[in-house]
């Protein structure tokens, strides 16, 4: 079932009263185009969106940073993944976990943990 479109007292809300009429007005236009070019998006996209879309709208919309930001969450995540790596390899070899504990704790395929646990 296609979600409701968006109505200018959801952007009110959702801003506050910061706004002048026609910049909700705007946004509203715009996050309405999104959801026509994207009626199956998820939660997280439509909040992506309507980010973006208020931002341009008040001017703060900057690519370079949302660039770095998605640069910094990638190496984030890198690290991340290296840190559990390394932990299920300790935790395998050296803690007593087995490979089938290991995967059900991270929710990982058991491959996975497998080939981690034995290098």
């Amino acid at each position: 079932m296609p979600r409701a479109t968006v109505q200018p007292s959801d952007i009110e809300a959702w801003l506050g009263d910061d706004w002048r009429p026609s910049q909700v007005e705007e946004i509203v236009k715009r996050i309405q185009e999104w959801e026509q070019s994207h009626p199956d998006a998820t939660e997280v996209e439509q909040a992506a969106a309507w980010q973006a879309i208020a931002a341009h709208a008040d001017f703060l919309l900057d690519l370079s940073e949302v660039a770095g930001q998605h640069q910094l969450a990638r190496e984030l995540e890198t690290q991340r993944r290296l840190e559990l790596r390394s932990a299920v390899w300790v935790l395998c070899r050296f803690g007593g976990l087995s490979e089938a504990e290991a995967a059900r704790e991270t929710g990982m395929h058991r491959n996975t943990i497998h080939a981690w646990a034995t290098e």
